[in-house]
């Protein structure tokens, strides 16, 4: 079994932390096509409320900087999640909710219907985006990864995994496929079976050990538990084989917790 310890300085996890962030970035924009948009008419509302608040940010928590009155015409320049972002004909900007904008309509009459994120949105996903923390072989370990939802039941992901130890560092990756029997579950069970390869570099200053690489075969299970708008939460458990030259090759035990984003 191999043997990774907590790790004992803070800044090694931060610096872990941030290597992922980056790298889940970048796997990110690999995964996700750039679509470029074609030029149209911007989406235009009119006020028929008495008043419609608008905020600083997309969140209750940002503070409302002024009001839309009644009779004001507005350009809907994007919308992210319950929100919608607002210019108007002075040129301010800000964000009104979905619930709100809701209650108006076009400028030419029309209703305006801006789709909330619900669970029907989750069983339509594309693309996932997570990041987690866990216990890889008995230590401490930072994860981060991307998806792609090939058909309603199979997905095709990336993952890597982050262990700074007293003794050793340990980083790997893996390709997977992760079949979800039951995706109108909201919590609902998934299997993964992936492969991939696994660097530990032990100190040196403290352990008399070379590097090594080894091939990891990946085989798991977990759970997705719905949320709320664009977020689920990502239980998993990874049985992961490492083949190595000796007589017998070394098994460590993974848990995962994500949270995880899909579009």
């Amino acid at each position: 079994m191999l043997n990774i310890e907590f790790p004992a300085s803070l800044s090694a996890l931060t610096r872990s932390l941030a290597n992922l962030t980056g790298i889940g970035l970048l796997l990110w924009a690999a995964v996700v096509p750039s679509v470029a948009q074609a030029a149209k008419e911007p989406l235009m509302a009119e006020i028929t409320m008495s008043y419609v608040d608008v905020y600083t940010g997309p969140g209750k928590g940002y503070p409302i900087t002024y009001a839309l009155e009644k009779g004001d015409q507005v350009e809907l320049v994007k919308k992210r999640t319950d929100w919608v972002k607002i210019k108007t004909k002075r040129g301010r900007t800000g964000w009104v909710m979905v619930a709100d904008i809701n209650q108006n309509q076009g400028i030419n009459g029309e209703q305006i219907a801006f789709a909330a994120p619900t669970f029907e949105s989750f069983l339509n996903r594309r693309y996932e985006l997570g990041f987690g923390l866990g216990d890889y072989g008995g230590a401490d370990a930072i994860n981060a990864y991307v998806g792609w939802r090939w058909t309603r039941n199979i997905s095709v992901e990336a993952h890597v995994v982050d262990v700074v130890g007293d003794f050793s560092d340990a980083f790997g990756y893996t390709a997977n496929i992760v079949l979800q029997p039951f995706p109108e579950w909201r919590i609902s069970p998934f299997v993964t079976l992936g492969t991939g390869e696994i660097k530990i570099s032990p100190d040196t200053s403290l352990v008399d050990t070379e590097e090594r690489t080894n091939t990891v075969i990946q085989a798991g299970a977990g759970v997705y538990g719905y949320i709320t708008s664009r977020f689920v939460a990502r239980v998993q458990y990874n049985n992961n084989k490492l083949v190595t030259d000796r007589n017998e090759n070394e098994e460590i035990d993974e848990w995962r917790f994500a949270l995880t984003a899909f579009f």
